[in-house]
């Protein structure tokens, strides 16, 4: 065979060859626009009933939004006023009272099963791992119903400790699994040239890789914060209800979760208009704990 037949042949492989493959990258280019439009068609179906929702709320309680709304207690309607609904100051000091004393109980616990988890490989943990992991598909009117049936059987009151406990019970898995996943992000060099140097594991754990792993942990903490935020269900049946601010968290207290509850029952419909402008403070509320999440992720991935 001659050299010019030769190189027609390979000319015309080479052809075939590219032919093929602008058929297939054509072919990958359509594929992908349909997967991409499906995907925005998916997004757009998700959103609209998110917007739906922010656009009610925002529409019906914007004006509730005032100084007096956040400082004054609950009014009561009367037939000569019956736009007399007063704030909501004693419900945020309640959450603040609950959500505090449930972050006090919840960090400490929710890091010591973390670092367990990640310290130990043995049955135990293993047993402590599916645990969490069921505990956090549990519904959460579950933990409100223990707490319940605990205060009933040791003749305890009703309190602001007891819906915090509630609510610590439903954050510690979630503390506790991310604090395994921020471990475990360190990188593992750092582990071995501490372990190089002679450092005992304590001291390695609290002084390299909590350190190292500290913007993922305040970060599935604010999470959780977030998770536990807007929960009803937990807090409904143990911290009873109060017209005033309460800053002990022995007595009766009043969650905004509780009070859109309450107010929900009122025969005025004033009172459940109210319940817009609370959707929105606890709307915003969760929103900002959940932006402060995320730009602590995003700085913690870009270190």
């Amino acid at each position: 065979m001659s050299t010019e037949s030769t190189h027609d042949i390979h000319q015309e492989a080479r052809e075939a060859v590219r032919a093929a493959a602008a058929r297939r990258g054509r072919r990958r280019k359509w594929t992908g626009r349909l997967f991409f439009g499906a995907l925005g068609l998916a997004l757009l179906v998700a959103f609209i009933p998110l917007f739906s929702i922010l656009e009610n709320v925002i529409t019906h309680g914007a004006h509730f939004l005032t100084w007096s709304f956040f400082t004054t207690g609950p009014g009561q309607p009367s037939l000569m006023d019956m736009n007399a609904v007063g704030g909501i100051a004693n419900a945020l000091v309640g959450t603040l009272v609950v959500l505090g004393l449930a972050l006090a109980i919840s960090v400490p616990v929710g890091l010591v099963c973390g670092l367990g988890l990640f310290e130990f490989d043995n049955r135990s943990t293993s047993l402590l791992r599916t645990a969490l992991a069921v505990l956090i598909g549990l519904p959460s009117i579950l933990f409100g119903l223990f707490i319940f049936l605990v205060m009933v059987r040791l003749h305890l009151a009703f309190s602001g400790a007891n819906g915090a406990v509630a609510l610590s019970m439903l954050m510690i898995p979630f503390i506790a699994i991310n604090c395994e996943e921020a471990l475990r992000h360190v990188p593992a060099m750092y582990r071995e040239a501490g372990a190089a140097l002679g450092a005992r594991r304590s001291r390695l754990m609290f002084h390299v890789l909590l350190p190292s792993a500290r913007p993922r942990l305040v970060t599935g903490i604010f999470l959780a914060l977030a998770r536990a935020s807007g929960e009803t269900a937990p807090v409904l049946f143990v911290i009873g209800a109060s017209n005033v601010a309460r800053f002990s968290p022995g007595d009766q207290t009043t969650t905004l979760p509780t009070l859109i509850w309450q107010l929900l029952q009122s025969p005025f419909p004033s009172q459940r208009l109210e319940c817009w402008g609370i959707a929105l403070v606890l709307l915003l509320g969760i929103l900002a704990i959940n932006v402060v999440a995320r730009v602590l992720l995003v700085r913690s991935e870009s270190r």
